[in-house]
């Protein structure tokens, strides 16, 4: 009956959400725990500190929430003060450029 099932939503929604976040979460963290550390020590060696990122962003209902994430970026800065990329990889190099193009075509065709 509609009863019956709004007593069970509230159950899942109460316990069962929480449950299945945790039971899917924590086997998560566990496994990927190896190449989280890893990428902590290859930004610490190439970047330096602090290894994350964290910034305040709104979140459900304009309650904030604070993000981490792995740090990616440097202030590293040149003669004229602006930002260095000349100690990118051709990697990074080929990226920013995917990025740039990819902007573009999407430029394009807004306009």
């Amino acid at each position: 009956s509609r009863r019956d099932q709004d007593e069970r939503n509230r159950f899942y929604s109460a316990y069962g959400k929480r449950a299945l976040d945790l039971a899917l979460t924590v086997p998560a963290l566990i496994i990927l725990a190896p190449l989280l550390v890893l990428t902590a020590l290859v930004v610490r060696v190439t970047l330096g500190a602090p290894v994350l990122f964290c910034q305040q962003r709104p979140g459900l209902h304009g309650k904030p929430f604070t993000l981490y994430k792995f740090r990616t970026m440097t202030d590293t800065r040149d003669a004229q003060d602006t930002l260095s990329l000349r100690n990118l990889s051709h990697c990074e190099k080929s990226l920013q450029q995917l990025a740039r193009d990819w902007i573009d075509a999407w430029k394009s065709k807004r306009v």
